[in-house]
């Protein structure tokens, strides 16, 4: 099961064959965090508005991210911190990981039993396409669930105030490996 950070319930407006897939930060239209929003003023303004404390291990994990455009393991993570000397411990990436998840930051996939973490491009309600094999993950903002989450509504008498709705598949590169 993949599940992504708690989002606040969206839908878009527009129908469902204008919406445009993003793949790794490149945007052909709609709304996309510009790459060189993801720094370290973006970072401290977040935290500064949820009233986190920003810490060196936190903006250390969320740099590293940064630099990369791959679902990575904390351990991943740790041993690339580690070879460049950031002086962060394994237990601060799994703390710092889960915040960044939990506040939408991060995107957090299972592959098996190995949570894997990259950090968000697209700004606001969004989903995922994870390649099961390779980790490869592509970001979209469409979502057309107003009919099924009204249904689902009247079956459960459930108010729903969120969903999470992620594909996991094979990407083109490791289609052709197959």
């Amino acid at each position: 099961m993949v599940r992504g950070s708690s989002r606040s319930m969206g839908h878009s407006s527009e129908p469902f064959g204008r919406n445009v897939i993003r793949h790794h930060g490149k945007s052909r239209g709609g709304r996309l965090v510009d790459r060189g929003a993801m720094d370290v003023l973006f970072f401290k303004r977040t935290f500064r508005e949820r009233r986190l404390r920003v810490s060196h291990a936190r903006l250390v994990v969320f740099q590293e991210l940064s630099r990369t455009r791959k679902a990575l393991s904390p351990r991943e993570l740790y041993q690339g911190l580690l070879r460049k000397k950031k002086g962060v411990g394994l237990t601060s990436v799994y703390r710092s990981l889960e915040l960044l998840a939990s506040i939408g930051i991060v995107f957090k996939t299972m592959s098996g039993t190995v949570a894997r973490y990259k950090l968000c491009r697209l700004a606001g309600h969004h989903h995922h396409i994870v390649c099961e094999r390779c980790g490869e993950v592509v970001e979209f903002d469409f979502c057309d669930l107003p009919h099924w989450t009204k249904r689902l509504a009247r079956m459960t008498g459930y108010q729903i105030t969120a969903h999470h709705f992620d594909f996991v598949g094979l990407c083109r590169r490791c289609q052709k490996k197959v």
